[in-house]
């Protein structure tokens, strides 16, 4: 509760822009799913584990900053 969802996004300079996403998001989640915003980085900026997986924690963490 309280909580609202982000996403993290990796895509190249020709990708969708966050009103094409959002547009997206409208048309196929339930409001409460929806991301709030939409945050812009680099494939290789995803911090990653040995085993090749996302560090949500770390990603969360920077949300706090």
């Amino acid at each position: 509760m309280g909580e609202s969802p982000v996403a993290f996004v990796a895509c190249g300079d020709d990708g969708p822009d966050a009103e094409a996403l959002m547009n997206l998001c409208r048309e196929n989640l339930a409001g409460y799913k929806r991301p709030r915003e939409f945050l812009f980085i680099a494939f290789e900026d995803f911090p990653r584990s040995t085993s090749g997986k996302v560090q949500r924690h770390i990603l969360e963490a920077r949300l706090a900053d």
